[in-house]
C-alpha cells in the first residue's frame, strides 16, 4: 500500500478508534488532527499509487498545517498539500505544507525555503561543540520565509540530525537568482506569443 500510518486504517476511515489507537490519542502521541490527516491520506491512496509515504506527524502553525511524511528519496508529490487541504475541508486552515521528514537534511531545508533556492551552505562548529548549518539564501528571501515553518524545520534538524540551522542572506546576481525576468525579456516573450 502506498500510505503507511501508525494507526489502524479502519479506525481512521470510520472515526471510531479501537482501544490501541484510542490509547495513543489519549496519551498525546497523536492528536485528533493527526487522525483527520491520516484519514485524508488514506482517502488519497488511489491517487498515491506509485508513491510510498509514511505519516509522521502534523502541526498547526498559525493558520498553516504542516504535515511531516517520510518518503523514499525524500520527495513527496507536489499536489499532495492541496489534496490534503481539500480533504480536510477546514476553514481554519488556509494552507497545507507537506515536508519530508526522512531523507537528507538538504532536502528538508529545500522544502522549508521554497520558492527560493539555497545559494550555498557551510558548517560552523561552536566552542560548546554545537554544530550549525549555515544556509545562504538570496537577499530577496529576507523577511519572506514563513517563520512558523522555519521553526518547525529547525526543530526537526536539531532533533533528527543534531544540527542547528542559521540563515544568512547574500546578494546574488540577478541572472543567478532565477526568480525575476527583465521587462525586456518579458516583452520579447509576449511579442513572440502574439506572433504564433
Amino acid at each position: 500500500m502506498p500510505v503507511e500510518i501508525p494507526l489502524d486504517k479502519i479506525c481512521v476511515r470510520t472515526g471510531v478508534l479501537c482501544p490501541r489507537c484510542q490509547r495513543l490519542v489519549d496519551e498525546g502521541v497523536y492528536s485528533d488532527l493527526d487522525v483527520r490527516v491520516m484519514a485524508a491520506l488514506v482517502g488519497l491512496e488511489k491517487r498515491l499509487e506509485g508513491h510510498r509515504i509514511r505519516y509522521v506527524k502534523s502541526e498547526v502553525v498559525g493558520r498553516k498545517l504542516i504535515v511531516m511524511l517520510e518518503a523514499p528519496g525524500g520527495t513527496v508529490p507536489a499536489w499532495l498539500g492541496r489534496a490534503i487541504q481539500e480533504a480536510l475541508d477546514d476553514p481554519s486552515i488556509t494552507s497545507v505544507v507537506v515536508i519530508p521528514y526522512g531523507g537528507t537534511l538538504q532536502r528538508l531545508v529545500e522544502y522549508a525555503v521554497r520558492p527560493y533556492r539555497v545559494v550555498d551552505t557551510s558548517i560552523y562548529y561552536s566552542l560548546d561543540g554545537s554544530e550549525y548549518l549555515i544556509v545562504k539564501l538570496p537577499e530577496t528571501a529576507r523577511g519572506r520565509l514563513d517563520p512558523g515553518l522555519i521553526d518547525v524545520v529547525s526543530r526537526i534538524a536539531r532533533e533528527k540530525y543534531g544540527v542547528r540551522l542559521m540563515f544568512e542572506y547574500v546578494s546574488v546576481p540577478e541572472e543567478e537568482e532565477g526568480e525575476r525576468i527583465s521587462v525586456e525579456s518579458l516583452k520579447s516573450v509576449l511579442d513572440n506569443i502574439d506572433r504564433l
